[in-house]
């Protein structure tokens, strides 16, 4: 969770829960915007490379009804990793199969990381934003109507920053279903990518494993392990703002 929101909530319960509905709102709203665009960039490089699938499913849009799974998107929010509806994708409406299915696995973390510095340069080229950005956690202490809209603008683009670097990295980890693996066999010689498939039913069996070992026995997130850094290195390199 972004702005050290656990900290917040322990150091200072009350003022956390007069807070909550803008928490919520903010983390909401970055997780739907994440999840919508990721998958949107999936289906627009699917459709570019020539499979017409996901056009034909409405899903080359920006319409995040057309791309929320419930389930994952619930996830997301309680377990800290998720997922959108999953973009269709015909390997054989592609020129290269395997080196396309690559692109279009790509395309959804990396919309999601471009997307996110984007944002993040706003606060380089904004005072305000970028010093109402470092106190995140005192910011959260106050009524939405005391706070101003430029404050609740700097509260939101944070966040967005956080969720869509954190949902883009988090894809790229090469176990199936996430991106990373499709991406992997992409790049792999072709007799270690068959390997790398045959892995593939077992994924998500994996993944849950993973996240089960965390929150019985390891305490820290492997997951969170694995993409901190990541999203570290890029919130510094987007905002130029240091978080812990």
């Amino acid at each position: 969770m972004p702005f050290g929101l656990i900290g917040f909530l322990i150091s200072d319960p009350i003022n956390f829960f007069r807070a909550l509905p803008l928490i919520i709102l903010t983390i909401a709203l970055s997780i739907l915007l994440a999840i919508t665009v990721h998958e949107f960039g999936h289906a627009a490089v699917a459709n570019i490379l020539g499979d017409r699938t996901a056009r034909s499913l409405g899903r080359v849009s920006l319409n995040p009804l057309k791309h929320l799974d419930p389930l994952g998107t619930l996830f997301l929010v309680i377990v800290g990793f998720g997922w959108g509806k999953p973009v269709p994708v015909n390997p054989f409406g592609l020129k290269n199969a395997r080196r396309d299915m690559a692109l279009v696995a790509l395309a959804g973390p990396l919309t999601n990381i471009l997307l996110a510095c984007a944002i993040g340069f706003v606060f380089r080229s904004n005072e305000f934003l970028f010093n109402v950005s470092g106190y995140t956690d005192s910011i959260y202490q106050y009524p939405i109507n005391e706070l101003g809209w430029r404050v609740v603008l700097s509260l939101m683009l944070s966040s967005l920053v956080f969720y869509n670097l954190f949902l883009g990295i988090f894809n790229l980890i090469p176990i199936a279903p996430l991106d990373g693996s499709k991406i992997l066999m992409g790049i792999l010689p072709k007799r270690q990518a068959e390997s790398v498939a045959r892995l593939e039913p077992y994924g998500p069996a994996i993944i849950i494993l993973i996240v089960m070992l965390d929150m019985f026995m390891l305490g820290r997130g492997i997951f969170i392990t694995i993409v901190e850094p990541f999203v570290k290195f890029f919130v510094q390199l987007s905002t130029g703002i240091s978080f812990r």
